[in-house]
Protein backbone atom coordinates (compact mmCIF):
# COMPACT_ATOMS: atom_id res chain seq x y z
CA UNK A 1 0.00 0.00 0.00
CA UNK A 2 1.36 3.23 -0.83
CA UNK A 3 1.12 6.23 1.26
CA UNK A 4 -1.88 8.26 1.25
CA UNK A 5 -3.91 5.43 0.22
CA UNK A 6 -4.19 2.32 -1.64
CA UNK A 7 -2.40 1.11 -4.73
CA UNK A 8 -4.62 -0.15 -7.39
CA UNK A 9 -2.52 -0.44 -10.19
CA UNK A 10 -2.19 -4.42 -9.90
CA UNK A 11 -5.67 -4.08 -10.51
CA UNK A 12 -5.53 -2.07 -13.47
CA UNK A 13 -3.07 -4.05 -15.12
CA UNK A 14 -6.31 -7.13 -15.02
CA UNK A 15 -8.35 -8.62 -17.63
CA UNK A 16 -11.75 -6.80 -17.32
CA UNK A 17 -13.12 -10.11 -16.60
CA UNK A 18 -11.22 -10.49 -13.68
CA UNK A 19 -11.76 -7.49 -12.04
CA UNK A 20 -15.40 -7.73 -12.04
CA UNK A 21 -15.10 -11.10 -10.52
CA UNK A 22 -13.01 -9.35 -7.84
CA UNK A 23 -15.97 -6.94 -7.73
CA UNK A 24 -18.22 -10.03 -7.07
CA UNK A 25 -15.98 -11.40 -4.47
CA UNK A 26 -15.77 -8.21 -2.05
CA UNK A 27 -18.27 -8.74 0.67
CA UNK A 28 -17.38 -5.02 2.01
CA UNK A 29 -19.37 -2.27 0.43
CA UNK A 30 -17.13 0.37 1.54
CA UNK A 31 -14.01 -1.50 -0.25
CA UNK A 32 -16.34 -1.76 -3.32
CA UNK A 33 -17.32 1.78 -3.30
CA UNK A 34 -13.01 2.54 -3.02
CA UNK A 35 -12.13 0.50 -5.84
CA UNK A 36 -15.37 1.67 -7.90
CA UNK A 37 -14.09 5.33 -7.14
CA UNK A 38 -10.66 4.72 -8.64
CA UNK A 39 -11.51 2.51 -11.16
CA UNK A 40 -14.57 4.66 -12.70
CA UNK A 41 -14.75 2.43 -15.96
CA UNK A 42 -14.79 -0.94 -14.13
CA UNK A 43 -17.02 0.30 -11.76
CA UNK A 44 -19.76 1.16 -14.13
CA UNK A 45 -19.27 -2.33 -15.75
CA UNK A 46 -19.39 -4.07 -12.13
CA UNK A 47 -22.37 -2.05 -11.33
CA UNK A 48 -24.21 -2.87 -14.59
CA UNK A 49 -23.78 -6.32 -14.05
CA UNK A 50 -24.94 -6.27 -10.83
CA UNK A 51 -21.24 -7.28 -9.22
CA UNK A 52 -22.02 -4.67 -6.59
CA UNK A 53 -24.75 -2.53 -5.77
CA UNK A 54 -27.71 -2.36 -3.30
CA UNK A 55 -28.46 0.56 -0.65
CA UNK A 56 -25.61 0.03 1.46
CA UNK A 57 -23.08 0.53 -1.43
CA UNK A 58 -24.95 3.47 -2.72
CA UNK A 59 -24.44 4.94 1.21
CA UNK A 60 -20.82 3.95 0.69
CA UNK A 61 -20.34 5.37 -2.56
CA UNK A 62 -21.54 8.84 -1.48
CA UNK A 63 -19.49 8.62 2.29
CA UNK A 64 -16.81 8.05 0.47
CA UNK A 65 -17.31 10.75 -2.06
CA UNK A 66 -17.44 13.26 0.68
CA UNK A 67 -15.46 14.30 4.03
CA UNK A 68 -18.07 13.83 6.27
CA UNK A 69 -22.07 12.49 6.24
CA UNK A 70 -25.11 13.67 7.42
CA UNK A 71 -26.21 10.52 10.05
CA UNK A 72 -29.85 11.50 10.45
CA UNK A 73 -30.01 11.81 6.76
CA UNK A 74 -28.69 8.57 5.72
CA UNK A 75 -30.11 6.77 8.51
CA UNK A 76 -33.47 8.14 7.43
CA UNK A 77 -33.17 7.31 4.16
CA UNK A 78 -32.10 3.89 4.79
CA UNK A 79 -35.30 2.42 6.69
CA UNK A 80 -37.41 4.34 4.39
CA UNK A 81 -36.41 1.49 1.51
CA UNK A 82 -38.49 -1.44 1.29
CA UNK A 83 -35.07 -3.83 1.31
CA UNK A 84 -33.91 -1.84 4.66
CA UNK A 85 -32.80 -5.10 7.25
CA UNK A 86 -31.84 -5.16 10.96
CA UNK A 87 -28.07 -6.39 9.75
CA UNK A 88 -27.63 -3.64 7.37
CA UNK A 89 -28.34 -1.14 9.98
CA UNK A 90 -25.90 -2.62 12.32
CA UNK A 91 -23.46 -2.34 9.38
CA UNK A 92 -24.33 1.28 9.05
CA UNK A 93 -23.84 1.91 12.84
CA UNK A 94 -20.62 0.35 13.07
CA UNK A 95 -19.88 2.56 9.87
CA UNK A 96 -21.02 5.60 11.93
CA UNK A 97 -18.32 5.10 14.76
CA UNK A 98 -15.82 4.30 12.43
CA UNK A 99 -16.52 8.13 11.15
CA UNK A 100 -17.03 9.38 14.75
CA UNK A 101 -20.62 9.35 15.28
CA UNK A 102 -22.92 7.69 17.47
CA UNK A 103 -25.71 7.83 15.15
CA UNK A 104 -28.03 4.27 14.66
CA UNK A 105 -31.14 2.63 14.13
CA UNK A 106 -32.63 0.39 16.99
CA UNK A 107 -35.19 -2.29 15.99
CA UNK A 108 -36.94 -3.42 18.61
CA UNK A 109 -39.73 -6.38 18.20
CA UNK A 110 -43.02 -6.62 20.15
CA UNK A 111 -45.56 -8.73 19.24
CA UNK A 112 -44.78 -9.69 15.50
CA UNK A 113 -44.48 -5.79 14.93
CA UNK A 114 -41.10 -4.65 14.28
CA UNK A 115 -40.20 -1.08 15.35
CA UNK A 116 -37.12 1.04 14.24
CA UNK A 117 -36.10 3.89 16.07
CA UNK A 118 -33.80 6.40 15.25
CA UNK A 119 -30.66 7.29 18.14
CA UNK A 120 -28.61 10.14 17.56
CA UNK A 121 -25.32 11.23 19.50
CA UNK A 122 -25.52 13.45 22.59
CA UNK A 123 -29.50 13.91 22.14
CA UNK A 124 -30.14 11.10 24.88
CA UNK A 125 -33.89 11.95 24.13
CA UNK A 126 -33.90 11.36 20.69
CA UNK A 127 -35.49 7.97 19.82
CA UNK A 128 -37.64 8.77 17.01
CA UNK A 129 -39.78 6.23 15.35
CA UNK A 130 -38.96 5.93 11.74
CA UNK A 131 -40.95 2.82 10.54
CA UNK A 132 -43.43 -0.26 11.89
CA UNK A 133 -43.72 -3.02 10.19
CA UNK A 134 -46.81 -4.83 11.15
CA UNK A 135 -47.02 -8.98 10.85
CA UNK A 136 -49.89 -8.53 8.31
CA UNK A 137 -47.66 -7.02 5.88
CA UNK A 138 -48.16 -3.10 6.57
CA UNK A 139 -45.06 -1.12 6.81
CA UNK A 140 -45.29 2.45 8.01
CA UNK A 141 -42.76 5.35 7.60
CA UNK A 142 -43.13 8.15 10.19
CA UNK A 143 -40.74 11.69 9.97
CA UNK A 144 -40.26 13.71 12.72
CA UNK A 145 -38.55 14.30 16.30
CA UNK A 146 -39.05 12.27 19.01
CA UNK A 147 -43.10 12.57 20.02
CA UNK A 148 -43.77 14.53 16.87
CA UNK A 149 -43.54 11.54 14.39
CA UNK A 150 -45.97 11.52 11.68
CA UNK A 151 -47.12 9.66 9.32
CA UNK A 152 -45.22 10.03 5.40
CA UNK A 153 -45.98 6.93 3.69
CA UNK A 154 -47.53 3.36 3.96
CA UNK A 155 -46.45 0.42 2.32
CA UNK A 156 -48.75 -2.75 1.55
CA UNK A 157 -47.29 -6.34 1.10
CA UNK A 158 -49.15 -6.43 -2.17
CA UNK A 159 -46.89 -3.26 -3.82
CA UNK A 160 -49.12 -0.28 -3.61
CA UNK A 161 -47.41 2.84 -1.40
CA UNK A 162 -49.62 5.67 -0.33
CA UNK A 163 -48.03 9.23 0.81
CA UNK A 164 -49.69 11.05 3.76
CA UNK A 165 -49.37 15.30 4.59
CA UNK A 166 -50.45 17.21 7.83
CA UNK A 167 -49.60 16.91 11.50
CA UNK A 168 -49.11 14.55 13.46
CA UNK A 169 -53.16 13.07 14.56
CA UNK A 170 -54.21 15.14 11.85
CA UNK A 171 -52.32 13.21 8.55
CA UNK A 172 -54.27 12.77 5.79
CA UNK A 173 -53.81 10.43 2.07
CA UNK A 174 -52.84 12.56 -0.72
CA UNK A 175 -51.92 9.78 -3.27
CA UNK A 176 -51.36 6.00 -3.92
CA UNK A 177 -48.62 4.96 -6.36
CA UNK A 178 -49.55 1.07 -7.64
CA UNK A 179 -46.72 -0.99 -8.99
CA UNK A 180 -47.46 -0.72 -12.44
CA UNK A 181 -47.28 2.96 -12.24
CA UNK A 182 -50.40 4.41 -11.76
CA UNK A 183 -50.91 7.49 -9.43
CA UNK A 184 -54.09 7.73 -7.52
CA UNK A 185 -54.13 11.62 -6.51
CA UNK A 186 -56.87 12.07 -3.10
CA UNK A 187 -58.18 15.63 -1.73
CA UNK A 188 -59.69 15.61 1.67
CA UNK A 189 -59.45 15.88 5.36
CA UNK A 190 -58.14 13.01 7.45
CA UNK A 191 -61.03 9.79 7.26
CA UNK A 192 -62.72 12.07 4.52
CA UNK A 193 -60.36 11.31 1.71
CA UNK A 194 -61.74 11.55 -1.91
CA UNK A 195 -60.02 10.34 -5.02
CA UNK A 196 -59.95 12.86 -7.64
CA UNK A 197 -57.91 11.79 -10.48
CA UNK A 198 -55.66 8.76 -11.47
CA UNK A 199 -52.46 9.55 -13.35
CA UNK A 200 -51.16 6.43 -15.44
CA UNK A 201 -47.43 5.90 -16.59
CA UNK A 202 -48.07 6.61 -20.33
CA UNK A 203 -49.49 10.44 -19.48
CA UNK A 204 -53.39 9.70 -19.59
CA UNK A 205 -55.19 11.14 -16.64
CA UNK A 206 -58.53 10.70 -15.85
CA UNK A 207 -60.55 12.75 -13.63
CA UNK A 208 -62.76 10.83 -11.09
CA UNK A 209 -64.88 14.25 -9.93
CA UNK A 210 -68.35 16.01 -11.58
CA UNK A 211 -70.65 14.13 -13.62
CA UNK A 212 -68.83 11.73 -15.87
CA UNK A 213 -66.10 11.09 -13.00
CA UNK A 214 -68.78 10.19 -10.49
CA UNK A 215 -69.55 6.68 -11.89
CA UNK A 216 -65.79 5.95 -12.26
CA UNK A 217 -65.08 7.06 -8.50
CA UNK A 218 -67.91 4.94 -7.21
CA UNK A 219 -66.85 1.52 -9.30
CA UNK A 220 -63.19 2.66 -8.46
CA UNK A 221 -64.44 3.30 -4.38
CA UNK A 222 -66.07 -0.24 -4.11
CA UNK A 223 -63.37 -2.53 -6.14
CA UNK A 224 -61.03 -0.82 -3.59
CA UNK A 225 -63.22 -1.81 -0.99
CA UNK A 226 -63.42 -5.23 -1.81
CA UNK A 227 -60.09 -5.88 -2.28
CA UNK A 228 -59.25 -4.30 1.10
CA UNK A 229 -61.89 -6.41 2.51
CA UNK A 230 -60.41 -9.46 0.99
CA UNK A 231 -56.70 -8.42 2.79
CA UNK A 232 -58.30 -7.98 6.32
CA UNK A 233 -60.16 -11.36 5.98
CA UNK A 234 -57.18 -13.37 4.03
CA UNK A 235 -59.62 -14.46 1.41
CA UNK A 236 -57.79 -13.93 -1.96
CA UNK A 237 -61.26 -14.41 -4.22
CA UNK A 238 -63.20 -11.15 -3.27
CA UNK A 239 -65.99 -9.87 -5.20
CA UNK A 240 -65.06 -7.81 -8.26
CA UNK A 241 -66.83 -4.60 -9.09
CA UNK A 242 -66.73 -3.95 -12.96
CA UNK A 243 -65.05 -0.94 -13.94
CA UNK A 244 -65.27 0.86 -16.98
CA UNK A 245 -61.95 0.04 -19.07
CA UNK A 246 -60.47 3.08 -18.21
CA UNK A 247 -59.64 2.00 -15.09
CA UNK A 248 -59.67 -1.07 -15.05
CA UNK A 249 -56.91 -3.45 -14.55
CA UNK A 250 -55.69 -0.51 -12.12
CA UNK A 251 -56.76 -2.76 -8.58
CA UNK A 252 -56.77 -5.51 -10.15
Amino acid sequence: MRRGGPDFSLFRAMPDELVLEVFRAIDDQRAAAALCLAMPRHGVAATRQGACGGPLFGIAMRLASSSSGDWELILRRYAAGRSATAAGAATLAAWAVDGGQRAQLDLCVRDQTRRWHLVLPGRAAHRAIVRVAHPHGITMHYTGITGEERLVRLDQADGISSYWEGERGAERRVRMVHPGGAVVFSEGAMGEERDVRVVFPDGRLISLEGAAGGALRAAWSATRACREQGHRTGRGNTPRVELPEAVDGLVS
